[in-house]
């Protein structure tokens, strides 16, 4: 298959070293936590909170940019399919559509078939666009600063259920969206995934 630019390639060796990163710094804060357990602030010195708090900072960035660019060598790769098994005229008529609209579009004009929605593949990409869209098209959240000025375990989680809040999981853990970090693991291959298919 002919592909007009190898930018989504691109793209893809980004969100894989951001990924490599991410799982290096989750395996090291797994270690830290004895295995996700908890942190209370208050039985650790200020030198292993602070070591705590920016290995945490560390693998939620290195997570947040590999699911961006991720996302970017997707919607590069279906739009460089479209574009050069379409045509520039039909490509542009479609090209406002969503990533996941997109892909279905395309594949159905170039191939007379459809987008199989109901497989792994296609659930991957949705939850990436997902997290995705929360990431770049945050809402402000209401914040209970009284709470939030406390040094206190409780001020704490909640500073974190916020920050969850944003990344994937609503404050009560209810959501139906996955988190950030769960979406990534699965779905870090989807890329390669759907150029092999669209090669096929």
């Amino acid at each position: 298959m002919i592909f007009y630019s190898n930018v989504h390639a691109f793209y893809n060796g980004i969100a894989q070293e951001n990924y490599n990163n991410f799982k290096i710094l989750s395996k090291r804060f797994s270690e830290l936590t004895n295995g996700g357990l908890a942190w209370d602030f208050g039985n650790h010195t200020q030198k292993e909170n602070e070591t705590y708090q920016n290995t945490h900072h560390e693998m939620q960035k290195q997570c947040i940019i590999s699911i961006v660019f991720l996302v970017m060598a997707i919607e590069s790769l279906i739009n460089d399919y479209g574009f050069v098994h379409l045509g520039e005229k039909r490509f542009n008529e479609l090209d406002r559509n969503s990533i996941k609209d997109k892909i279905k579009d395309f594949y159905f004009e170039v191939t007379g078939g459809n987008f199989p929605t109901d497989k792994v593949l296609f659930q991957q990409i949705n939850d990436l666009v997902s997290i995705r869209n929360n990431l770049v098209h945050s809402k402000t959240l209401s914040i209970d600063l009284n709470l939030m000025m406390q040094d206190t375990k409780e001020a704490d989680e909640a500073f974190f259920s916020y920050i969850n809040s944003i990344f994937g999981n609503s404050k009560e853990k209810k959501s139906k969206q996955k988190h950030m970090y769960e979406v990534l693991d699965s779905a870090h291959g989807a890329y390669e995934d759907l150029m092999v298919f669209l090669i096929d």
